[in-house]
């Protein structure tokens, strides 16, 4: 098993300033959100054992015309951070607020342009994604992965992402949103 913790504290980057102090439990919830979305197509019926995206199916339409779609959140939230989460794009962080001074810390992009960038095809602009593909841009990057929304006894709440990619992978991504002031941590698992 291959772990690696990496940037475990790398939202503490908000700078807040003061003493830890008692605040109220984190909160996590389910959310959608509007943005003008340029769809790609479903994907080639045939994948093709030959290629490095093999089991996967590629994606090779992209629309030239915008639509209006809703996408689902996964918000977490303190009282100093608010952090969305995307299941249907790959799991990204979609944006991230410093809600002390009311400043994003992670840019929230209001459009949705996928363009033939990832190794299945469709990628995205905005947030931040994890890429465990073989050639760049994870598999999963820009379709639904699974995830698991918890609150933890200590008040504390946590969205687990995860996929299984193809033959010989699997990841899972942990965020919780901690009590103490400030602080998202993430871990990071892939087996």
């Amino acid at each position: 098993m291959y772990r690696n913790t990496f940037l475990s504290v790398m939202f503490l980057a908000c700078c807040f300033n003061g003493s830890l102090c008692a605040q109220s439990d984190a909160q996590i919830y389910e959310r959608t959100c509007d943005a003008k979305t340029y769809p790609f197509s479903d994907p080639s019926p045939v994948a093709t054992p030959n290629n490095s995206y093999y089991p996967y199916f590629r994606f090779d339409g992209f629309s030239m015309q915008a639509q209006e779609k809703q996408w689902k959140m996964v918000v977490l939230e303190n009282d100093y951070v608010n952090l969305s989460v995307t299941p249907e794009i790959g799991g990204k962080i979609w944006g991230a607020i410093d809600k002390v001074n009311n400043k994003e810390f992670v840019y929230t992009n209001g459009v949705v342009k996928f363009r033939d960038v990832a190794m299945r095809g469709p990628w995205t602009s905005g947030g931040i994604e994890f890429n465990f593909g073989i050639i760049g841009h994870a598999p999963t990057c820009s379709t639904p992965i699974d995830y698991l929304t918890k609150k933890n006894v200590d008040g504390s709440v946590s969205c687990h992402i995860f996929s299984y990619e193809g033959g010989d992978s699997e990841w899972f991504i942990n965020y919780p949103s901690f009590i103490i002031k400030g602080i998202c941590e993430q871990s990071v698992s892939k087996f």
